[in-house]
């Protein structure tokens, strides 16, 4: 199991440009701190992923939810969110960021990968990364139930599976 600790920070600034025009700048940041650590999955893609739902799940306005993903190659199969014993053989170490609709930070490092096995790391990253965020829009559907409704969990969670 691993244990991740949030801080969510909003930054509002307001600058005057001058008499006619404000200029309003709001910035959120969210730092991550592992507690423990299972010594199998690496916690770095976890804690991107958790920090995306941390966002989504606070009042900062935002249209879309962040999450991570690394892929690792041992032999010719690829490898979503492989375990450190897996990434000890791996030939490939890619770190892939995204939403549901853009990749927004690829890195990592590989051994002599052509460009279209790297392509296809990546395009193995990107579903994977949509595979998370329908998981994250079912967690936050239920969580929104689960608030708006003033009901218990089993009934959020029964509800929210009538709905898939």
């Amino acid at each position: 199991m691993i244990s991740i600790f949030f801080l969510l920070d909003i930054s509002i600034y307001i600058i005057s440009i001058n008499s006619d025009f404000l200029l309003i700048l709001c910035f959120a940041s969210c730092a991550n701190e592992v507690f423990s650590y299972d010594g199998i999955h690496s916690p770095d893609c976890l804690a991107v992923t958790a920090a995306g739902i941390a966002v989504a799940l606070s009042e900062v306005p935002n249209t879309k939810i962040i999450a991570g993903v690394r892929i690792g190659l041992v032999g010719q199969k690829f490898l979503v969110n492989p375990t450190t014993k897996e990434m000890e053989e791996s030939e490939l170490d890619l770190i892939i960021a995204g939403t549901d609709s853009a990749i927004l930070m690829i890195e990592g490092y590989c051994n002599f990968l052509t460009e279209e096995r790297l392509l296809e790391a990546v395009e193995i990253g990107q579903v994977s990364l949509l595979n998370i965020m329908f998981r994250t829009q079912i967690l936050l559907f239920e969580y929104l139930i689960l608030i708006f409704c003033n009901c218990d969990l089993e009934t959020s969670v029964s509800f929210s599976l009538l709905l898939r």
